[in-house]
């Protein structure tokens, strides 16, 4: 009798991300998603502008500007991002807290 091939391991299952209060805003029918599709954006600990991440959130969920932008000051605030200033303009970029990047 051969023994069966083990199957790859199924790769890690990101974390989610992190609420910045119980059930918020993870609980939202599009904020919690679209703070979740920030999170996976910002995975690999490199700095972002704030104009592409909005670009690349408001569409899918809907969210305005403005709604996509309170996200990301409420998230640095909680301290689970950080504001840069950078880009050759004043641009604020962000990215997640060291401690929290996927390595």
């Amino acid at each position: 009798m051969s023994a069966q091939p083990t199957p790859p391991a199924a790769p890690p299952t990101p974390p989610a991300a992190p609420d910045f209060a119980p059930g918020y805003p993870s609980k939202g029918e599009r904020i919690g998603p679209a703070w979740d599709a920030i999170w996976r954006l910002l995975a690999d600990g490199q700095a972002r502008d704030r104009f592409e991440i909005e670009r690349a959130i408001r569409d899918p969920w809907e969210l305005s500007p403005l709604t996509v932008r309170n996200l990301l000051q409420q998230a640095r605030k909680c301290g689970h991002l950080v504001a840069e200033i950078g880009g050759g303009r004043a641009a604020t970029l962000y990215r997640r807290e060291r401690s929290e990047v996927i390595s």
